[in-house]
């Protein structure tokens, strides 16, 4: 974690500027509330807490395109990019995506994982969890997915537990 605490640095300053909410969760983005009752005897004590989330959608062509620098700003501060591929995916645009990255001189680390509706299990989401954690992704690194739907599901899901906000 050490020899990574310089990129860390760095790209909370440079997401300061590119994702504001990345570093500063409690902002317009994340909004937080809550209420404790308790009974006069304090017996009972109930908590009610929400929490609202908002996200920032990015739509354009060609995304892999070297000139395209939406992913190249987010990963480049990172050092790295690490990136659930769905395994039919990875035959079409797989050289593209290292090739993006290499371009940009971020690091690609490529997880390949069946997107069949026969991988829609908890088992395939352990086995995503297993490889985030191998490959020390932090809580708050952003993971690219690049599928359909299967792929999206259980790496949401696997990333979801990853990055729990607890």
């Amino acid at each position: 974690f050490l020899s990574n605490s310089t990129a860390y640095l760095d790209n909370n300053i440079a997401l300061e500027t590119i994702d504001p909410h990345a570093v500063y969760p409690t902002s317009i983005y994340r909004h937080s509330n809550g209420l404790t009752l308790a009974t006069p005897d304090s017996q009972t004590i109930e908590a009610v807490m929400s929490t609202t989330l908002t996200t920032t959608i990015k739509i354009t062509r060609g995304v892999l395109d070297p000139s395209n620098m939406i992913l190249a700003n987010l990963y480049q501060p990172l050092g790295r990019c690490v990136a659930l591929v769905d395994d039919k995916v990875v035959l079409h645009y797989g050289e593209k995506l290292k090739s993006y990255f290499e371009y940009h001189g971020i690091k690609l680390v490529m997880l390949v994982h069946g997107g069949n509706e026969i991988d829609k299990d908890i088992q395939h989401v352990e086995e995503i969890l297993v490889e985030l954690k191998k490959n020390n992704v932090a809580r708050n690194e952003p993971v690219l997915i690049m599928g359909g739907g299967v792929i999206a599901d259980i790496g949401g899901f696997a990333t979801a537990l990853y990055h729990r906000n607890t």
